[in-house]
């Protein structure tokens, strides 16, 4: 019983440890939420004569935030 009453007074947490291979295509995954360059489509139709006014359209179904938390790059 001295065994038990020594580890009652700590708190054991669960640790989740992940491979590099999983790192990488989460940051990668993170990466495209953050600069979507290459799924997005500029548009210059809408340009003013400055040239300042680009637009840049992502698929519909894919928000920034919906990207980032497919990143699982926050968990």
């Amino acid at each position: 019983t001295g065994r038990l009453e020594q580890f009652q007074n700590y708190c054991f947490l669960p640790l989740e440890f992940h491979d590099v291979s999983q790192i990488k295509a989460s940051f990668k995954k993170m990466t495209r939420a953050c600069v979507p360059s290459m799924s997005a489509q500029i548009s210059n139709s809408h340009a003013h004569s400055n040239g300042n006014d680009i637009s840049v359209i992502l698929p519909n179904s894919m928000s920034f935030y919906k990207l980032i938390e497919e990143s699982r790059w926050l968990y």
